[in-house]
C-alpha cells in the first residue's frame, strides 16, 4: 500500500497545503505487523504509523526504516514526544534515515537499544512472515538463509572458495 499522509491536529485527519511530498510504503508482515518505509517523514513518524494503523486496522509495528525529518535546531522540541510515542509503539526494528539528525538518533538509539539500527546505503533488511503451521508447533527460522547453514543449523564458513590454486 502507498500511503499519503495528511497532518493530525488531534481530532481529525486534514490534508496540510506544506506537505504535498509525503509518502511511505506500508506492508503487513503475516504474525509481525506492519513494516513502514518513509521518504522523508515530513508528516511526522508518528502521524504516519498512526494512519498506517488506522488504514490497515492493524495494530501491530513491526519495524520502521526510513527519514523521521527530525534534523535541526526547528525539530528539536519534536524529537522528546516523538521518541516517547515510538518506544511506546514498540517496533522489532527501528532504521531511521538520513533526515533524522544525531540528536534524535542519539535518543532513539538509547530509548530503544534492542530495535535501533543504524542505516546506511546498501544494507539490505529481511523480514520475513511467520509461517503458516497446520497444528503443532511453529518452526524456527535462523536468521541466515538455508544456504549459509549446514543440515544440523551450524553455521558454514564464509571464507569464499578459489577456483584456481
Amino acid at each position: 500500500m502507498l500511503l499519503s499522509t495528511p497532518a493530525l491536529d488531534r481530532t481529525t485527519w486534514e490534508l496540510d497545503p506544506l506537505i504535498l511530498d509525503d509518502q511511505a510504503l506500508v506492508v503487513n508482515v503475516r504474525g509481525k505487523g506492519l513494516v513502514i518505509v518513509t521518504g522523508c517523514g515530513h508528516a511526522g513518524a508518528v502521524n504516519i504509523v498512526r494512519h498506517a494503523r488506522r488504514l490497515t486496522g492493524v495494530p501491530r509495528l513491526h519495524a520502521l526504516l526510513g527519514g523521521l525529518h527530525l534534523g535541526g535546531a526547528f525539530f528539536t522540541p519534536s524529537i522528546g514526544p516523538t521518541v516517547h510515542a515510538l518506544t511506546e509503539l514498540a517496533p522489532d526494528l527501528l532504521v531511521p534515515g538520513h533526515c533524522t539528525g544525531w540528536r534524535a538518533q542519539h535518543a532513539l538509539a538509547a530509548a530503544l537499544p534492542d530495535s535501533w539500527v543504524q542505516g546506511s546505503s546498501g544494507t539490505r533488511y529481511q523480514l520475513a512472515a511467520e509461517k503458516r503451521t497446520v497444528g503443532g508447533p511453529r518452526q524456527q527460522r535462523h536468521p541466515l538463509p538455508a544456504r549459509r547453514r549446514k543440515a544440523d543449523g551450524r553455521r558454514m564458513s564464509t571464507v569464499p572458495r578459489h577456483a584456481s590454486r
